[in-house]
């Protein structure tokens, strides 16, 4: 059990100090970078739930226009 948990503490210091080596405007450019992704994915589902609310307006026209044949 405790040669487990040395291969872990081990890989855990590796980790940290890998971590520490990338300097900070590095880690500011990643962030911004997911910034952008993430707003890149609001924008994209706004529209597609805008696409989808118009797509449903159509059906339901489409639906009052077949009620009203009938009646």
């Amino acid at each position: 059990m405790e040669l487990v948990e040395l291969d872990s503490n081990n890989h855990s210091i590796h980790q940290l100090e890998k971590f520490s080596h990338i300097d900070l405007s590095q880690k500011k450019e990643e962030l911004e970078l997911l910034k952008r992704k993430q707003a890149n994915l609001v924008e994209i589902y706004e529209k597609e739930g805008d696409d989808m609310a118009k797509r449903l307006e159509l059906m339901g026209e489409k639906l009052a226009d077949e009620r009203n044949k009938f009646q």
